[in-house]
């Protein structure tokens, strides 16, 4: 069988005929060259007619696809009190991810991440710290806002940290996150879910308490290189628990359970102390108005007893 390709299309069908794409299907399968492919010829037509592009729409279409794509991943940053900030997209609120100092060197060593920062006339949650953010600025203290949710990877690796106070509503701590510091001590909060591996590796960690319960913890690397940790407790009333045991780096420590109940002396609120003087005042009232019935009741027994508060009579009344 014969093929008829693009370019035979285009040539004259006889020697005075040359085919038009724009006459009817009927008449150029009338041509005798084309009798036997009537449905090749339509259905190449067709095609043909589909991929018709005006003479700048290519340019103009490349035009739209490349700024369209420019737009849609633009990130939007802004600087405040010497620290940088990206808007992440798609989040329900106004949502920004701290993604460093607003210098390639951070000014301050002590660093405090707010809750929430303004820009314009949007206040927006910080609830992320970004990938490498702060790595290797040599910092000294990091204060973190209540709102952060997630440390990603290598964020704060690299300083010379010593204390960190995770607040409850972290969910994530990233790969590496707080690797290469000088932690001593470290509290997980209930909130956290995830712990990527060797987030606190090479540190100086010698207790480590679990608040909640146990989640996506990689127990054999994240304190990997903390020779001098020696205890892991986690709260007995924490779900997941059955005694895990992370690496140090020389020994696997098993975790024991604790009471994460309050412990040592119990400050008595002010509160109970106003009210019970509040109350001891209406009882007392209470008790007089009684005395006051009875000697509405019994006559001048109660002013005859007591002539300070005078009687019914008068009798006994100063003067």
């Amino acid at each position: 069988m014969a093929t008829i390709s693009s370019r035979s299309l285009l040539k004259p069908a006889g020697p005075c005929h040359a085919l038009d794409l724009t006459e009817p299907i009927d008449t150029i399968t009338a041509y005798p060259r084309f009798s036997h492919h009537r449905l090749r010829i339509r259905n190449s037509l067709m095609e043909m007619s589909r991929l018709r592009i005006p003479q700048y729409g290519l340019p103009a279409l490349y035009f739209l696809l490349i700024s369209s794509t420019l737009f849609s991943s633009q990130t939007f940053a802004f600087n405040a009190l010497g620290l940088s900030y990206d808007v992440i997209a798609g989040t329900p609120d106004n949502q920004v991810e701290l993604a460093g100092c607003d210098t390639a060197i951070c000014s301050d060593l002590n660093i405090t991440i707010p809750a929430t920062v303004r820009e314009g006339s949007i206040d927006y949650a910080v609830t992320r710290v970004k990938i490498q953010a702060f790595e290797d600025q040599n910092l000294f203290s990091v204060v973190i806002g209540q709102n952060i949710q997630t440390f990603g990877e290598k964020a704060f690796k690299g300083n010379t940290l010593k204390n960190i106070r995770i607040p409850d509503g972290v969910k994530i701590i990233g790969k590496k996150a707080f690797e290469s510091n000088a932690l001593e001590t470290l509290t997980v909060p209930a909130s956290v879910t995830t712990i990527d591996a060797n987030a606190f590796n090479r540190n100086n960690l010698s207790t480590v308490e679990f608040r909640g319960a146990f989640e996506a913890f990689d127990i054999d690397t994240m304190f990997q290189n903390n020779t001098g940790l020696a205890t892991v407790s986690y709260c007995s009333n924490a779900l997941n628990w059955s005694g895990q045991t992370f690496y140090n780096g020389s020994v696997s420590l098993a975790s024991t359970p604790i009471n994460c109940s309050s412990t040592g002396p119990t400050s008595v609120p002010l509160a109970p102390l106003w009210l019970l003087a509040l109350m001891s005042g209406l009882l007392a009232l209470l008790g007089l108005r009684g005395l006051r019935q009875n000697e509405d009741e019994n006559g001048d027994a109660f002013g005859s007893h007591f002539p300070f508060c005078g009687g019914r009579t008068g009798k006994s009344s100063l003067h």
